[in-house]
């Protein structure tokens, strides 16, 4: 990634961190994370689109638990190290547009 570009979208560094900070997460734990923190509901279909896209460009992997779910639905999403790194550079792009000044 170049120093001037997002590698991610706003909503994408905001699940991804997400992701980091809870130890087991599912979807819907991530959605009820954002609620809380953004006082505003992600809608499911924005979310799921983002973890799908997420998981396939590497950032970010998933797993269904053998014990909780007899469907296949739940997932238990985690960081890969490709996310782990996205996450640090988009930190570092974020904190030196905020000290830009004109």
């Amino acid at each position: 990634m170049k120093e001037d570009q997002l590698a991610l979208g706003i909503l994408e560094f905001k699940l991804l961190v997400i992701i980091q900070k809870k130890k087991t997460p599912t979807g819907t734990v991530i959605a009820a994370t954002y609620k809380k923190k953004m006082k505003q509901e992600v809608p499911k279909g924005s979310l799921y689109t983002s973890l799908r896209r997420l998981t396939e460009d590497g950032f970010v992997s998933n797993t269904v638990p053998t014990s909780n779910s007899k469907d296949g639905r739940i997932r238990i999403f985690a960081l890969t190290e490709a996310g782990e790194k996205v996450v640090k550079q988009t930190r570092s792009l974020f904190a030196s547009l905020a000290r830009f000044k004109v």
